[in-house]
C-alpha cells in the first residue's frame, strides 16, 4: 500500500512537469484498493486535475468501481472530468488518444 501511494506520487510529480494536459490511464490490476488507497488516489486527481483531459481507469473490479464512482461527485474537478473503465490497458489507451487528436 504505501509503495503504490508513493508510486502516486513520483507519478504527480511527472505530470507537474508537463506542459500540456494529456490523457491518463492508471492500471489497477491486481491491485488492492483499499479505503486509503481510493482516497489517495481521488486526492492526486484533484492536485493535478487540470493537467487532465481524459481518464481511463484499469483493471478495477465492479465494485472498486462503485466505490470510485461514489467518490467522484463530491469532487467537483473530478465529476467534469471523462472517466472510463477498462479491463484492456489498450482499450484504455485507444479511447484516451482517438478523441484527443
Amino acid at each position: 500500500e504505501d509503495a503504490l501511494i508513493s508510486r502516486m506520487k513520483t507519478e504527480e510529480d511527472f505530470l507537474m512537469q508537463q506542459n500540456r494536459s494529456i490523457g491518463v490511464w492508471v492500471d489497477f490490476y491486481e491491485t488492492k484498493l483499499t479505503d486509503r488507497v481510493i482516497g489517495e488516489f481521488i486526492d492526486l486527481m484533484k492536485r493535478i486535475g487540470n493537467r487532465i483531459l481524459k481518464l481511463g481507469l484499469v483493471g478495477c473490479s465492479f465494485m472498486d468501481q462503485l466505490r470510485i464512482n461514489k467518490l467522484i461527485p463530491k469532487t467537483e474537478f473530478l465529476s467534469t472530468l471523462p472517466v472510463k473503465y477498462f479491463d484492456d490497458p489498450e482499450d484504455a489507451n485507444t479511447w484516451l488518444v482517438s478523441e484527443l487528436r
